[in-house]
């Protein structure tokens, strides 16, 4: 990582607000360009890399058939990786540049969750979920059941394996966005 960069790491349940606070972030830090010396303000968005329907990576869930999207090898993670190593070799007379990395297993790949920092976690309970995503539309579309079969386990049991960890912000994701928003911005500046 080049110490020019300061990267943010933004994860969380579906349907939490990470995209909606990634962009709201990058929104607020572009408007402060000139006065904090930002060089940019770059999203890398996880939900870009997921591999084509008909990939062989894809594992599937037997009993209905259907890809498990919501899993690491569901995504092309090395190309995700080799754009952020992009994104972060390029350089700029400013004092720091930023990249923001959001997505739903942002911190269970091992490169990202240790080249983030500050990192946030944004959480809701199940309900709140569930009740998001049915206002959705994902192609290709959510079987019925797929929710309660696969993206809210999957999704306990990959926040098991970062929910140790001292150095990821856990957030509300059912409170109002400002205020997930003005969090993570007074956080940001103990960083520039």
């Amino acid at each position: 990582m080049r110490q020019d960069w300061l990267v943010i790491g933004i994860s969380g349940a579906t349907c939490s607000g990470k995209t909606t606070l990634a962009t709201g972030l990058r929104e607020r830090l572009s408007s402060d360009l000139a006065r904090r010396k930002i060089g940019c303000v770059e999203v890398i968005n996880q939900d870009d890399y997921f591999l084509p329907e008909e990939h062989p990576q894809h594992q599937h869930i037997d009993h209905f058939g259907h890809v498990n999207w919501d899993i690491l090898t569901a995504l092309d993670m090395d190309r995700m990786c080799s754009d952020v190593d992009a994104m972060l070799s390029q350089t700029s007379q400013s004092a720091v540049n930023i990249l923001i990395i959001e997505g739903f297993l942002v911190f269970n790949h091992p490169l990202l969750v240790e080249i983030c920092n500050p990192k946030f976690h944004l959480h809701v309970p199940y309900e709140i979920a569930f009740a998001r995503r049915r206002t959705r539309t994902y192609s290709p579309p959510d079987f019925t059941g797929y929710f309660e079969t696969c993206v809210w386990p999957m999704y306990e049991k990959h926040f098991q394996e970062i929910k140790d960890r001292t150095d990821i912000r856990l957030l509300n994701g059912a409170l109002a966005t400002e205020k997930c928003l003005d969090y993570v911005c007074e956080i940001l500046r103990q960083y520039l």
